[in-house]
Parts: C-alpha cells; structure tokens; sequence
C-alpha cells in the first residue's frame, strides 16, 4: 500500500498484492476508497473494501481521540 496525499487528506492506494508470496494481478485484488484525516484535532478514518466479483466487503468510519492524561497514569 502507498500513502498518497489528496488535499487535507492521507488516501491509502493499494499498488499490489500477493498470496503465499505470489504476486497477484491487481485486477483480481481488493479496491475501495480509505483515507485519514485530521477531524478538528481528532484523527478520522474512512474505509471501504471491495472487490470486483463480491461487491462492498466491508466499510466503515469514525474518529479517535487521545486517552486523557490521567488514563496513562493508572497502574494495572
């Protein structure tokens, strides 16, 4: 995969693919549309695999935030 950058955005690009170390052609491999983004100072994601015979695999998006300081502290 390769990171190319879009604007404010990161778009993640899959260049090739392989199974049990084959190089596979890419017109069998997965597609889709996955970048990251800076949310207002929240890291957000949006990610959607495809694939050509069995349509939208998975997709989903969403945001994460740093864990308060206190959280980083606590003993287990």
């Amino acid at each position: 995969m390769a990171l190319v950058a879009e604007g404010a955005k990161l778009r993640y690009v899959v260049r090739c693919w392989s199974a049990f170390g084959l190089p596979l052609p890419r017109r069998w491999g997965p597609s889709g549309v996955t970048y990251e983004f800076d949310d207002g100072g929240r890291f957000g994601f949006d990610v959607e695999i495809r694939h050509s015979l069995a349509g939208l695999i998975m997709r989903y998006k969403g945001w994460l935030v740093p864990a308060p300081p206190e959280c980083a502290e606590a003993k287990p």
